[in-house]
C-alpha cells in the first residue's frame, strides 16, 4: 500500500483530480479527506503517548483470544436459554 499527501492550490485543479481518482476502482484506491486524516494522526499520537508513559494496557495474542472466547461464551450462554 501506498499514501500520498497532496498540496492542492486551486479548487479547478483539486475538482480535476478529484474526478480522475473516482474513476478508479474504489478496491485500488481509496480517498481521505484531510479532516480524516488529521483526526486519525492525532489518535495515533494520543496512542503512541499512552504506550510510551505506561498508561495504555498491552494484550499479546494469547492474552486476546482467551478474552474474546470468554465473552463469546457469556453471549452463548444467552442465546441458548
Amino acid at each position: 500500500m501506498e499514501n500520498i499527501l497532496l498540496k492542492i492550490k486551486s479548487k479547478e485543479a483539486y475538482d480535476q483530480l478529484l474526478s480522475l481518482l473516482k474513476k478508479i476502482d474504489q478496491n485500488e484506491i481509496e480517498i481521505i479527506s484531510d479532516n480524516v486524516f488529521e483526526q486519525q494522526k492525532a489518535e495515533l499520537h494520543q496512542e503512541l503517548e499512552a504506550v510510551e508513559n505506561g498508561t495504555s494496557t498491552l494484550s499479546d495474542l494469547d492474552e486476546v483470544d482467551i478474552e474474546l472466547d470468554r465473552i463469546i461464551s457469556q453471549y452463548e450462554d444467552k442465546t441458548i436459554r
